[in-house]
């Protein structure tokens, strides 16, 4: 380095201009490992970095006021080789802002496609959900389609054997007419009138079993649809529970992060306005001043951005309210007509069937909402990790801020000593 040559070549003569150039070259606080981006420690930092950064930074200002009282003692050589770190800082300052730039891109397009995926994961599996309860409501119908037909069949059974017996008894009269002249067959007869009897109970032992199996089928779909019902209440709660929890996180980052944003741009524009006032005396103060309005810029337009996407995001919060309430009056309906349904089932009309069928369309009309609603809910936790991510690549940015003030503010001291000592 040109400067500290100089202060080597006059160090024998000049004392106090030794003293300086070993400050002067405690100046260099930034090394590259320091913009490397890493992930946060803790979102609680951010508070405290701010805090840091706002006193570090008005420390420096002081001691480069106190500095600038003494520019006699430095050379122009050294003055230059101030500015020349200045500068570089700041460049520093403005690649760091850039990768963060990038690294945001880059989170996001991840974002996404992890979203996109977790959407089409979850339409296969409720379109192979719908598909399995159509096969399952297709099925009960012909088994209830089939219970009828055996039903029919059996009272047409039922009424030919009436009419057999009725002319077995016929029959019988005429026998017994003839009873007195057929004397021998009188026992033959009265086996086969036995034999009709058991025949005609086993056809009405066998009518009543089936109709027991009717009801317990139609019982044993009953309670399958209130469990469906008790599944559909327990849905419903849980996803209650789990948007009031996001709403309040979403509201607690936001709170906090408009906070660190306050207080980050009120110690930005502090300082800007400092070294603005400070820097007019140097002869270069001109581009250093370009270079923090360029950074407070950037800034600025990232706060706008954040602040879009913070509104889309409760704009969306504000539809999935809507489409819940809506549900909630569509699941509130459907419980009405489940109840009817379930009253017909028991009285066992043809009415019932009627009901049932269209229950079973109301069920899938809730199941489509359901999907919405999960939907909805991807979509707000989505924007609810992405909200905790720039909340915590703040949060780092802040603290290697603060840890760099400190570097500076210890080199200053340092030199400051030295000058006082010299």
């Amino acid at each position: 380095m040109s400067s500290t040559a100089s202060a080597g070549a006059v160090a024998a003569n000049q004392p106090q201009e030794s003293s300086v150039e070993a400050s002067n070259s405690a100046l260099v606080v930034y090394d590259h490992s320091a913009t490397t981006l890493t992930a946060s420690d803790a979102l609680a930092d951010v508070m405290k970095a701010s805090e840091k950064i706002r006193d570090n930074t008005n420390e420096i200002i002081d001691l480069v006021q106190s500095a600038l009282h003494n520019v006699g003692l430095y050379t122009e050589e050294e003055t230059e080789g101030m500015l020349g770190l200045i500068r570089e800082q700041f460049n520093e300052l403005f690649t760091l802002s850039e990768e963060v730039r990038k690294h945001t891109d880059t989170t996001h397009g991840e974002v996404r496609k992890r979203h996109s995926t977790e959407i089409q994961r979850v339409k296969q599996h409720h379109i192979g959900r719908e598909q399995h309860l159509a096969q399952t409501v297709n099925i009960q119908q012909n088994t209830i389609q089939t219970l009828q037909q055996n039903l029919s069949h059996l009272s047409l059974h039922t009424g030919l054997m009436r009419g057999e017996n009725h002319g077995l008894s016929n029959e019988n009269l005429v026998l017994r007419q003839k009873l007195e002249q057929f004397e021998p067959s009188k026992i033959i007869l009265q086996n086969l009138s036995n034999e009709m009897t058991s025949n005609l109970n086993n056809y009405r032992n066998e009518i009543q079993v089936m109709t027991e199996q009717h009801h317990n089928k139609v019982g044993r779909l009953a309670k399958e649809l209130q469990k469906e019902k008790t599944a559909r209440e327990r849905m419903k709660c849980d996803y209650e529970q789990r948007l009031e929890a996001a709403v309040q996180d979403l509201k607690d980052i936001k709170k906090r992060n408009e906070e660190v944003q306050a207080q980050a741009e009120a110690a930005v524009n502090a300082a800007t306005q400092r070294v603005d006032k400070r820097c007019a005396i140097l002869e270069e103060a001109e581009k250093t001043r370009t270079e923090c309005r360029t950074l407070r810029d950037k800034y600025r337009k990232t706060r706008e951005v954040y602040v879009a996407q913070a509104r889309a995001a409760k704009q969306r919060e504000d539809k999935m309210r809507n489409r819940e309430k809506e549900a909630i009056k569509k699941y509130e309906s459907a419980n009405a007509k489940f109840e009817n349904l379930q009253a017909l089932v028991n009285t066992g009309s043809t009415k019932a069937q009627e009901a049932e069928m269209k229950a079973v369309k109301k069920h899938q009309q809730t199941l489509e909402e359901l999907k919405e609603k999960n939907k909805a809910y991807d979509d707000l936790v989505a924007e609810f990790n992405q909200v905790k991510e720039l909340s915590e690549y703040f949060a780092l940015q802040a603290k290697e801020a603060s840890d760099r003030e400190l570097e500076t503010l210890a080199a200053m001291k340092r030199m400051t000593s030295e000058v006082k000592a010299e």
